[in-house]
């Protein structure tokens, strides 16, 4: 059967009119492969065919009117296009057929708040509770708490605390946090440039009301992120570990520059209506407009300043400015590609467990390890010592904004620059992330 798949997904992939398409799905119809149908539409939507992947499932739910994947993959795809209205059109003609199909309700209570009809989504959730298992209302609830952040922060308000943060902080280019960052170095000073981004936001914490409004959202997307940084055993909601990262807004007023979630991540969520992207994302704009005492030091820039240094060059002229260099991170290669390609000779490695979500690009050994409280505690102790303007590149996500803190309390000149670090050892982490070194 896969091979079935296979061949039939670069059949429909290579023809080059809608005739031949056809003419390849109605040979998998024929031999009664529906389900083999959608598997390739599926396929082909994950490759970006999206238009293939509309007409595999049009010709599906064409065939067999009755059979709710077709219905429910094509919303999937007009879901990815910001299609939002479309994909609800398509789920209400699924739920027709199965009223009491979870997943479609699910999907269909997801796609109404997306399109602003909060109050139809409201009334299916009612009629969902009466039919769901306990698994099943946790979801229902995560979604309804969804509808009400969404009600609540339309992506046009969103976008307007994105824009006032930026001039409250004075929104800096990559030039300006580089030029800000050699002049440290050269007069030995301190410094700190973080970046918070999705993950960090999912730890912020608003307050006690906030937090009863929005619990089982709030929970959804801390399990999340903590597996992703440190497996799916990791007790998310432990005291210690909530109890730190809930220090990071003000974290960043001890810093010199914060990289904060920028236009086009935002909109891009919100075409995705997503779950984790909106709330985590719109959360961290949130806590910053309430730290007005920073705003006299604190500079902000796009969580993308990272890329955007290395791109330019500017993040090789800081390093060679520097001449000696600490890198926290988990691969020690780095460290010999800094050596080898920059002349610099005087490099410290500090090593921490490699990000669990990436386990399959990393491998077992560099993943290996606890780093939260173990090899965090015991950096944070190594790095209470005088810096006197030492640099020191951070890839240790949530955790690495706190090194970056203690490095410039210490006098040193901190830089968080995360997955540039994966690009330059050639490990895709991030989606677009090839950053030669």
């Amino acid at each position: 059967m896969v091979q079935k798949v296979d061949e039939a997904f670069r059949l429909i992939c290579a023809a080059d009119d809608l005739e031949k398409l056809d003419a390849c799905m109605v040979e998998l119809l024929a031999a009664d492969a529906s389900h083999s149908l959608v598997d390739v539409g599926i396929i082909l939507r994950d490759h970006g065919y999206q238009d293939r992947a509309l007409t595999v499932f049009a010709r599906i739910m064409a065939c067999f009117p009755e059979w709710v994947p077709g219905y429910y993959e094509a919303a999937f795809v007009h879901r990815l296009a910001g299609n939002h209205r479309d994909a609800v059109r398509l789920l209400k003609q699924a739920y027709a057929v199965e009223p009491r199909n979870m997943r479609v309700i699910l999907f269909l209570i997801h796609m109404l708040h997306a399109v602003h009809a909060k109050e139809e989504g409201d009334r299916l959730y009612q009629r969902a509770v009466l039919l769901a298992d306990d698994g099943e209302l946790v979801r229902l609830e995560e979604m309804r708490q969804f509808g009400l952040f969404l009600a609540e922060w339309p992506k046009s308000k969103a976008l307007a605390l994105m824009r006032r943060n930026e001039e409250n902080y004075r929104h800096a280019a990559a030039l300006k946090v580089a030029e800000a960052a050699i002049q440290a170095l050269r007069a030995r000073q301190s410094f700190a440039l973080i970046r918070l981004g999705d993950g960090e936001g999912s730890c912020i914490n608003l307050g006690p009301e906030d937090e009863a409004r929005f619990d089982r959202l709030y929970s959804r997307n801390r399990r999340e992120f903590t597996g992703l940084w440190f497996g799916t055993e990791f007790p998310w909601d432990d005291i210690a570990f909530r109890s730190l990262v809930r220090k990071l807004p003000r974290i960043a007023v001890d810093v010199d520059f914060v990289g904060l979630p920028y236009e086009g991540w935002i909109e891009h969520e919100y075409r995705l209506s997503s779950l984790r992207g909106i709330p985590t994302l719109i959360n961290i704009h949130r806590a910053f407009e309430l730290l007005n005492d920073s705003r006299k030091t604190l500079r902000c820039c796009s969580q993308l300043i990272h890329v955007d240094l290395a791109r330019s060059g500017l993040l090789k002229e800081i390093i060679r400015a520097a001449g000696q260099v600490s890198i926290i991170s988990c691969l020690p290669e780095v460290a010999d590609l800094i050596r080898d390609r920059l002349g610099i000779a005087g490099i410290e490695f500090y090593r921490i467990p490699g990000r669990n979500g990436s386990r399959a690009v990393f491998g077992e050994e560099i993943v290996a390890g606890c780093h939260f409280p173990d090899a965090f505690g015991d950096i944070m102790g190594r790095l209470e010592r005088p810096h006197e303007g030492r640099l020191f590149l951070i890839a240790g996500g949530v955790l690495g904004k706190f090194y970056a803190a203690k490095i410039r309390q210490y006098g040193g000149v901190a830089m968080d620059i995360g997955s540039v670090v994966d690009g330059w050892a050639k490990k895709k982490t991030r989606p677009g992330m090839q950053l030669g070194f």
